[in-house]
């Protein structure tokens, strides 16, 4: 590993890579070139060289020239194939082609002749790869300098395995429109002309299609996770978007029958089936004051309580955060069930007085505890 990884170092020029640039070079083929030019130019001290070929990776086909290529390729001279084409990339589609292969001769894809040569000396400049080693990385991508074809791509890039993740996607989807689907214990607020008792429709979550009612019914399952993260993160644009876009705009009536999950009142106080906390309640928890503001305009319920009891209130006197205990009681808000059935805001206030902890005294009395 060099030394300079990991550290702010002015670039220098590596000692070897400047020493091999005069070990390697460019051959451009023509029609009726020799098997002594060739010879001659792959003589020692040349360990590399960039071979320029016609087209798609096309030479003469006589004997003489490619037991000549052979002989410097056992020899261990390096040698990379390219095209004298402004574009294209070298094939072994053609028996010409492969003809250069079968003798040692590397393929260089779509490389340019200064690329091909710049990573022909730096791989021959390191000591520590073989022959073997280079003519292989020669071939590979390291810092995006060819197009891999194909059919060497790896699966995840290929046709085949973007088909393949798009299926995994729709089956994340399909599994998230089924864990959404309204169960008779955790609680869900609504506002829908049909009856809140009506069952959740199978088509939602069968097999993916992307029908509008579906689309919405998506949109539907994915938005209170995204509403959680930007509360979390206090990103007052995120929270935004929830909001704006949770009005389901199309005529459909199976995505109409959506709406009343998606409307802004409904999103607002979505709860998070593992926690059973509101929007607000992770503003209050996180400190989210822009967020807590655009809640309780959107309509939160500052009495909701998660799964443990407690309110929105109690999470943001316990946190210390007193700008969102003035918003929440300006708002109604007031402490309620584990907050006080519990006995936890009467034991931290006393705390708070027996440490004489100002701060927090002041944050708990303006939010309704008595110490």
């Amino acid at each position: 590993m060099s030394p300079h990884v990991g550290k702010i170092a002015q670039f220098t020029l590596v000692t070897d890579f400047t020493i091999i640039l005069m070990h390697i070079a460019t051959l451009r083929l023509f029609p009726g070139i020799t098997a002594a030019t060739i010879r001659a130019f792959l003589m020692p001290p040349i360990r590399g060289v960039v071979l320029e070929t016609f087209g798609a990776g096309n030479a003469p086909q006589r004997a003489d020239l490619m037991d000549a290529l052979k002989d410097a390729c056992d020899r261990g001279v390096v040698v990379v194939a390219i095209s004298q084409c402004a574009k294209g990339s070298v094939s072994a589609d053609y028996e010409t082609g492969i003809s250069l292969l079968k003798v040692g001769v590397v393929s260089g894809g779509d490389m340019t002749p200064e690329c091909a040569l710049t990573k022909l000396g730096y791989l021959l400049s390191k000591p520590e790869l073989s022959v073997q080693q280079v003519r292989g990385l020669l071939g590979t991508p390291l810092r995006g300098e060819l197009t891999l074809p194909t059919s060497n791509l790896p699966r995840s890039l290929s046709q085949a395995g973007i088909d393949e993740s798009l299926e995994n996607i729709h089956g994340v989807l399909s599994q998230v429109l089924r864990l959404s689907a309204k169960r008779q214990n955790i609680p869900n607020i609504t506002v829908s002309p049909t009856s809140p008792d009506k069952p959740v429709s199978d088509d939602s979550i069968a097999a993916w299609s992307w029908t509008a009612a579906e689309a919405a019914s998506t949109e539907a399952a994915l938005l209170p996770f995204l509403m959680h993260l930007a509360v979390a993160k206090d990103d007052a644009e995120g929270l935004a978007f929830c909001l704006r876009d949770s009005e389901v705009a199309t005529e459909d009536a199976e995505a109409q029958e959506m709406k009343g999950a998606t409307i802004i009142g409904g999103v607002a106080n979505c709860i998070d089936p593992a926690s059973g906390r509101s929007p607000l309640h992770v503003a209050a928890l996180n400190g989210s004051i822009r967020c807590t503001n655009a809640l309780l305009k959107a309509g939160a319920l500052v009495h909701l309580r998660d799964s443990l009891g407690h309110t929105a209130l109690y999470y943001a006197a316990r946190q210390g955060h007193e700008s969102i205990v003035d918003y929440l009681v300006k708002a109604g808000a007031n402490f309620g069930g584990s907050d006080i059935e519990g006995g936890f805001v009467s034991l931290i206030a006393k705390k708070a007085l027996h440490a004489h902890d100002e701060r927090a005294l002041r944050i708990w009395t303006k939010a309704g505890a008595q110490p």
